[in-house]
């Protein structure tokens, strides 16, 4: 390139649209010595770059446009000002990847048709290769979350199978929070029970949180309805499964009444937040809800999917059935001490 046109800056940038940030893979300045490898919440930013990206057309700003840009953004663009600042799209299958761009700090260039037409040849062979390379390493990606989610699932199901002779609930309880902790996405679970008197739940076991938090959110009124109405806000994921965004649930919650994540911000809004959480509901055999497994700080920082809730669902479905079996049980003593004490009335 550096053959058919003169520049001081030459740079290759892919955009991740899910976490809206745009990474330069390969950079090449002469003159910008603060250059940023990397841009978090873009199409917020001053970048241009990400207005060929939003444009998805190619882009040539000379000075004068880079300062008009500055005074419409009221801020100053990312990096030093270019005489000639010029971005070609890296599509494919009409979605715009990233950036092939070309800066030139000494003085004004304007480029011929025949240069530019090289150049958007030369940004589409790039693209191509970019997308080949992409799409092997998802494969390997998706080979591995695989591997991961079996293994994850394989644990949970022995660690389930272990319970068998287990007779004591607290222990099974213990165990099944333990297993969640170590083997799930997420540092922190706390399963409730719910009841007909205040606080309306039980707290049946937990793993990651402080006692002192504990201790404090077990004396709050949480019952069945409170749950329900948490779970309309959400999102629902897998077949139990609600995931509540902070971003949803901020203006809807009294965060002082809730155990909440610690951490800063992440860079995107389609990645976990410190103060997002999963809930999995608890069924009785009608399908009314009777309990919930609430997870939260999240290990991998991504959200959660039908995937990676499984795990999840496989205990929530294992601890109803016990919730249900207890049930039976008291119901069934019951029975028996009332028929022994109508026996005992007709024998007197």
């Amino acid at each position: 390139v550096k053959n058919v046109i003169q520049f001081e800056g030459f740079s290759i940038a892919l955009y991740d649209k899910e976490k809206d940030v745009i990474e330069f893979q390969f950079a090449k300045d002469t003159v910008d010595k603060s250059f940023k490898e990397r841009v978090v919440k873009a199409s917020k930013s001053t970048s241009v770059t990400y207005l060929v990206i939003k444009q998805k057309r190619v882009l040539m700003l000379h000075e004068q446009d880079l300062l008009k840009l500055e005074k419409k953004f009221k801020k100053k663009l990312i990096g030093v000002l270019a005489k000639t600042w010029l971005g070609l799209p890296l599509v494919v299958k009409k979605e715009v990847i990233g950036v092939l761009i070309i800066q030139s700090y000494n003085e004004k260039i304007q480029h011929s048709d025949e240069v530019l037409n090289f150049l958007i040849s030369a940004s589409v062979q790039i693209a191509n290769a970019i997308e080949r390379k992409i799409s092997e390493e998802r494969y390997v990606e998706d080979q591995q979350r695989i591997k991961n989610l079996s293994e994850q699932i394989e644990q949970f199901s022995l660690t389930a199978a272990s319970m068998i002779s287990v007779q004591d609930d607290e222990s099974i309880f213990n165990k099944i929070a333990e297993a969640i902790i170590k083997y799930s996405d997420y540092n922190r679970v706390l399963i409730s029970y719910f009841k007909d008197t205040p606080p309306y739940r039980d707290i049946l076991c937990h793993s990651g949180h402080d006692i002192s938090e504990i201790e404090r959110v077990s004396k709050l009124n949480r019952s069945a309805q409170w749950y329900l109405d948490l779970f309309t806000m959400g999102i629902k994921v897998g077949k139990f499964s609600h995931y509540i965004p902070y971003s949803v649930s901020k203006d809807k919650l009294d965060f002082s009444e809730i155990i909440i994540g610690t951490g800063p911000e992440p860079e995107s809004e389609d990645m976990w937040h410190p103060i997002d959480f999963l809930t999995v509901r608890m069924n009785d055999d009608k399908g009314d809800l009777i309990g919930a497994i609430a997870v939260d700080v999240s290990k991998s920082g991504r959200k959660p999917t039908d995937e990676s809730v499984r795990p999840l669902e496989i205990f929530s479905s294992l601890i109803s059935q016990i919730m249900r079996n207890r049930k039976l049980h008291t119901e069934l003593e019951l029975h028996r001490d009332n028929l022994e004490k109508m026996v005992a009335e007709r024998t007197q």
